[in-house]
C-alpha cells in the first residue's frame, strides 16, 4: 500500500484554502489555514487505509517572508516546516511572485527539502508552479515532486483550469504523472477549488 501523499494516485481532490488575502501578502502578518483532502473512486472509502487522505496546514506571510507548517503532506504522519523569501516583479498586465524555501521534515520521514514556487497573476488567469526536492536523513528515498496548474477566469469568481502533478522517487526510479481538470470559486478570502485528476483513465 502506497503511504506517501506523493504516492497517493489522485482521481479526485477537494481543496479549501481559507486565506485572509488572495496572493501572498507582501505587508503585515497573514495567515492562510489550508486544507486538502483526497479520495480515490478505486479503492474502498475506509478512513483507516488514508481513503480519503487528509492534510491540513498553514501559510504564515509576513513582508517579504513566506512560510509554511503542514501536516501530512510530504508523507503520513510527517510534519513540515518550511521559510524562504518572496521575491514580487510587476509588470503593467502581469505580477510574478518567486519564492524559494528550505524546510525540514519530521516524522515517518525526516529529512530536508528545497522547494521553489512560482505564481503569476494575470486578469484572466492565474499560473502556479511547485517544484520540490526532499532528501532524508537515513534509510528513504530521495524525491522530486512537482505541482502546477493554470486556472483561466470563466465568469467573475469562478475559475475553470488544468493541473498535473509529477512524482519521481531517485532511488527506485518509481514515477508517476497525473494529469486532471479543476474548478474554482475564489475569492478575497476564501478559496475552494476541486480536482479530479486522471479523469481520463476511470477504471484507475
Amino acid at each position: 500500500m502506497y503511504l506517501s501523499y506523493k504516492h497517493f494516485i489522485f482521481t479526485l481532490v477537494l481543496f479549501i484554502a481559507i486565506n485572509k488575502g488572495y496572493s501572498q501578502d507582501t505587508t503585515g502578518l497573514a495567515l492562510y489555514p489550508t486544507f486538502i483532502s483526497s479520495y480515490s473512486p478505486s479503492q474502498q472509502l475506509d478512513m483507516e487505509n488514508n481513503n480519503p487522505y487528509l492534510i491540513g496546514g498553514t501559510i504564515i506571510s509576513y513582508k517579504k517572508f513566506y512560510g509554511e507548517v503542514r501536516y501530512n503532506y510530504e508523507q503520513l504522519n510527517t510534519f513540515g516546516v518550511y521559510g524562504g523569501r518572496s521575491f514580487i516583479i510587476s509588470k503593467p498586465k502581469m505580477e510574478h511572485v518567486f519564492t524559494p524555501q528550505l524546510g525540514v521534515m519530521l516524522g515517518d520521514y525526516n529529512g530536508g527539502s528545497f522547494q521553489f514556487y512560482y505564481l503569476g497573476y494575470h486578469k484572466n488567469f492565474d499560473i502556479s508552479f511547485l517544484n520540490q526536492y526532499s532528501v532524508p536523513i537515513s534509510g528513504q528515498s530521495q524525491f522530486y515532486y512537482n505541482w502546477s496548474g493554470i486556472d483561466f477566469t470563466v465568469y467573475k469568481k469562478f475559475r475553470l483550469g488544468v493541473s498535473g502533478q509529477y512524482y519521481s522517487d531517485v532511488q527506485t526510479d518509481y514515477k508517476t504523472l497525473d494529469g486532471g481538470i479543476s474548478a474554482a470559486i475564489k475569492s478575497d478570502k476564501t478559496t475552494i477549488q476541486l480536482y479530479w485528476f486522471n479523469f481520463y483513465d476511470l477504471p484507475n
